[in-house]
């Protein structure tokens, strides 16, 4: 239907960023062999027309053309574009749509090749706006008779007369306040500058300009945005009636605005289609058609999909690239985010405020890292984002809080580091820390010694006083050190670090918790955990982000052995094994392995889970944001419930895989009975198993619902 018009722009396809300017002087001699005018000459036929119509203000005209001529670009210089394209978030798959962010200045615009609108659309749009399009050198000398004759008439300015170039060189080239008068002298300066596009630019790729600049409401600049705004579809999927409604809209956007005026905008769009059937781009069949079909606009689309995590990620994304104007620039974010991990996280702590509500819980967030890479699979950050009673727009992932026992697989690694393994013994009794003049006590919850313990059995068992002395003898700078090392890169305390920092002192981000626990899933080695997969510019190049942990290198530099690491994850194992996770154990049919810590500060104010599995670490975190005590060991059941259930679903798809052990860590079976009449097998770094003798040894013995044991020694 359109091939009678110009057959040799339907499949012309030069990006917006590669326009390529035609030679002046060929286009010179293409527009005078067809017009039988020159370049010098265009400007005082514009001046002779004015004055044959209006008189003096012909004469106003001709003083008007030779100050726009000072100030136009020649057709050689650059010719500027918009300074913005809005920049969109989308999750790891690369088409769920997270978030599109909107210079507040501008609005939405994404650039596209003309070979991606549909013919539909750029037929409408000359039908409607330039019918004489192919045939003019930028201006129309039939409307600007008319229009003149109009103004002449009226004794003011009321017609415009503006073809497809002249808006386009009234939108780039002419600046915001200069475009809001209606003035003769602004109506020359856009003919000299359409003439000007049209020297420097072929018909295509004015048409592609034209349908990427102009605004057709809604904040939507270029027909991509409008499809999207208005129809939630890229433009090459607009039917002819959706692609009439659209090239109706730039005359009047608020006028024929489809979300306030729907019968005004269907009225523009039967007029476009009249429009169409009467320059033969359509027949009336097809045009009655496209106003049969119903119109369906979908709701504004500026909606932000898991507001948590795409205010991490372009907080982020601005601390790398350190600038202001990201909105702007028109990048392609692919991130992280795993839409089902996150929906699923969302819908937990959503079905759960109630019960947990009673468990004196009225906030938490839920994190999981990948952890092979140490990206973030899914932050919610709150039990309700638009919840104002529990400020429920603060991401509580990045909130400070106390770990308490969560640090305990991380001190019980820094021992293994130094040569410990899990059958070595440790004191169990208290542990007096002096503050000031007083002196602090660390006791076992249940007040009950055994005088000392294996620190198996002693982590297995929930015993305080032997990882008090521990962390005494281990030293508190250099604990936090190890720790920050790990991932917990923001843990701190007030004072000075001591066995309290186990209890309630400490303070970190449940994020770097995800980050120390993905540590040791991974071997030893740290990575920054990162939203970002990848960054594209609009012209396609790839933005290199660097960032703690991803600085080009094959491997990070480890934060501890992958032996010390393998250790303690065999011991959160056992923990797992023997009670299950906060005593609920993982479904039978749920097959991969699951390292797990449990916890309720001191002070019942902060309720945790963190674990992992070989491929995933994740971390609850339960509370108030107004700081009230929880119902401590009774939150912890409900938390248990939700942790498992994200985990086992999410993970539902994945095939089962274990923890690697490394070459350097070996199974030694030891004693346990003084007469050495049994013994247990247990994980040792090679060469420290040498002094554990095999004989004449005893060890006491618990044994743990795997069939496996815990040594530790005879009283």
């Amino acid at each position: 239907m359109g091939s009678e018009v110009r057959p040799a722009w339907r499949h012309t396809a030069r990006p917006y960023h590669r326009l390529r300017r035609l030679d002046r002087q060929h286009s010179v001699v293409r527009w005078v062999a067809r017009y039988g005018v020159s370049s010098t000459l265009i400007f005082g036929y514009l001046s002779l027309l004015g004055l044959l119509v209006a008189g003096m203000v012909g004469a106003l005209t001709l003083i008007a053309a030779a100050e726009v001529l000072r100030a136009v670009p020649a057709p050689t210089d650059e010719i500027p574009r918009s300074a913005f394209q809005s920049s969109k978030i989308y999750a790891r798959d690369g088409s769920s749509l997270l978030y599109e962010v909107i210079d507040p200045a501008g609005g939405s615009r994404t650039v596209v090749p003309l070979h991606d609108i549909p013919m539909d659309l750029l037929l409408a749009t000359i039908a409607t706006e330039d019918a004489a399009f192919f045939d003019h050198p930028g201006f129309d000398v039939k409307s600007i008779l008319r229009a003149a004759y109009q103004n002449v008439v009226e004794r003011r300015v009321v017609s415009g007369a503006s073809t497809i170039t002249q808006q386009l060189a009234r939108h780039m080239l002419i600046s915001a306040r200069e475009r809001q008068q209606l003035s003769y002298t602004r109506k020359v300066a856009e003919a000299v500058l359409a003439y000007r596009l049209t020297l420097a630019l072929d018909k295509a790729e004015i048409l592609e300009l034209y349908l990427n600049e102009i605004y057709y409401g809604g904040m939507s600049y270029g027909v991509e945005a409008a499809a999207e705004g208005y129809f939630g579809k890229p433009a090459n999927q607009l039917t002819l009636g959706e692609s009439a409604l659209l090239a109706g809209l730039p005359q009047s956007p608020a006028l024929y605005d489809p979300r306030k005026n729907i019968a005004a905008a269907r009225a523009r769009q039967s007029y476009v289609l009249d429009r169409m059937v009467a320059q033969g781009f359509v027949d009336a069949r097809e045009a009655d058609q496209a106003r049969a079909q119903p119109v369906k606009i979908v709701p504004h689309r500026f909606e932000m999909h898991s507001p948590h995590f795409v205010t991490f990620t372009w907080e982020h994304l601005r601390d790398l690239l350190g600038d202001e104007s990201l909105g702007r620039d028109g990048l392609v974010i692919t991130t992280s985010l795993d839409p089902h991990a996150q929906r699923l996280a969302e819908m937990l702590l959503r079905e759960a405020r109630a019960e947990l509500r009673e468990a004196g819980v009225s906030n938490g967030t839920l994190v999981a890292l990948d952890v092979p890479t140490g990206e973030i699979i899914a932050i919610a950050g709150s039990l309700d984002y638009d919840d104002e009673s529990i400020s429920g727009q603060i991401n509580q992932a990045t909130v400070v809080r106390q770990p308490a026992g969560l640090l305990t697989p991380i001190l019980l690694a820094a021992a293994f580091a130094q040569g410990r393994a899990p059958a070595s013994v440790v004191a169990d009794e208290p542990v007096e820390v002096p503050d000031g003049q007083w002196i602090w006590v660390a006791r076992n919850a249940d007040g009950a010694y055994q005088g000392s313990v294996s620190l198996r059995a002693a982590y297995t068992e929930g015993r305080f006083a032997p990882f008090a002395g521990l962390f005494r003898d281990f030293g508190g700078d250099e604990f936090a050190a190890f720790a920050r090392n790990a991932g917990l890169r923001r843990l701190r305390r007030q004072f000075a670090y001591d066995p309290r920092l186990l209890l309630r002192e400490g303070e970190t981000p449940p994020l770097d918790v995800a980050a120390g626990y993905a540590t040791l899933a991974r071997g030893g080695v740290y990575r920054s955990p990162s939203p970002l997969r990848n960054v594209l510019t609009p012209d396609g190049e790839s933005l290199v982000l660097e960032a703690p942990g991803r600085s080009g290198e094959e491997e990070p530099a480890p934060a501890m052995s992958a032996a010390s690491a393998y250790l303690t994850t065999n011991v959160l194992m056992d923990s797992v094994s023997r009670g299950g996770v906060a005593g609920l154990r993982p479904s039978p049919r749920f097959r991969q392995p699951i390292a797990a810590a449990w916890t309720v500060s001191a002070d019942d104010r902060d309720v945790w889970i963190a674990g992992y599995t070989p491929q995933m670490a994740v971390v609850l975190w339960l509370g108030n944001t107004n700081g009230e005590r929880t119902r401590g060991e009774r939150a912890l059941r409900p938390a248990a419930r939700l942790w498992l259930r994200f985990v086992e679903e999410a993970l539902a798809d994945v095939p089962p895989a274990r923890f690697t052990r490394p070459s350097d860590v070996v199974e030694a079976e030891i004693c346990v009975d003084p007469a050495c009449t049994r013994r247990v097998s247990e994980v040792f770094i090679a060469g420290t198993d040498a002094d554990f003798p095999r004989a004449g040894y005893a060890l006491t013995a618990t044994p743990s619902p795997t069939g496996a044991h815990t040594p530790g020694p005879a009283p």
